[in-house]
């Protein structure tokens, strides 16, 4: 029973890393770590710290990281929640316009996602998440798009481990949430902007390592690897 975890909460950095001493001396305890992350609110901030490339992040919470690192990928070969197919799974959010830039730029090029990404087998979950279901008006006084990430997962590639399905631990079993690990990588194939109703729909796919080492040197070492650069080149420009 992890549901002491709910209420473990962070409101700042130095919360977060008070918050995660819990978890110290913990780190092989596959199901308490992931526990720990998918049924707190810590998990924002500390997903903010990695996608910043804050130092700090990876100073102060290091065993945490590494701890949910290896207990995603002993759980998920433990519970076998790695099929051995392609399947699709969907993310819901709501972002910016600038948000979107990094997807709408790099159709045709890999990208990767520097921290832990949820994800759902079910589509409607994703649109709940996404708030796909309210007003147009609603979301362009808001300024957010309502986005759903489409991800052909292939849990055939060399890049494995990915998306581990954490179900059985969640807290919210219906939402049949998968974790897809740190800079896993992407191809971006598809993206659909609606600017009158402020919706978005991407559609991205799973690579292999072998896929982006030959398509890095195609590139004469210059392939783009993630988002948080790609968005602080518009910012400053």
């Amino acid at each position: 029973d992890y549901d002491y975890l709910t209420y473990i909460n962070s409101s700042d950095k130095e919360s977060l890393v008070k918050a995660l001493e819990v978890f110290k001396g913990e780190e092989s305890n596959c199901e308490l770590i992931i526990a720990g992350y998918t049924r707190s609110d810590y998990y924002r901030e500390f997903n903010q710290w990695l996608y910043e490339y804050d130092s700090l992040a990876y100073e102060k919470t290091a065993f945490f990281l590494s701890g949910l690192i290896y207990s995603l990928n002993k759980y998920g070969k433990d519970e076998k929640t790695w099929e051995n197919r392609k399947i699709n799974l969907y993310r819901g959010m709501t972002l910016s316009y600038i948000d979107l830039l990094p997807y709408e730029n790099n159709v045709g090029k890999f990208i990767s996602i520097p921290n832990f990404t949820s994800s759902t087998s079910k589509l409607s979950v994703a649109e709940n998440f996404s708030q796909r279901k309210i007003s147009a008006e609603k979301r362009k006084k808001n300024k957010k798009f309502s986005v759903i990430l489409t991800i052909i997962n292939n849990y055939q590639l060399d890049w494995v481990p990915n998306a581990t399905n954490v179900t059985r631990i969640s807290k919210h079993q219906e939402e049949e949430e998968r974790i897809f690990q740190p800079f896993t990588f992407y191809n971006v194939t598809k993206v659909d902007i609606n600017i009158n109703d402020y919706i978005a729909d991407i559609q991205l796919e799973t690579i292999g390592k072998k896929t982006i080492l030959e398509e890095y040197l195609k590139e004469g070492g210059k392939l783009r690897f993630n988002l948080n650069e790609f968005i602080m080149e518009i910012i400053n420009k």
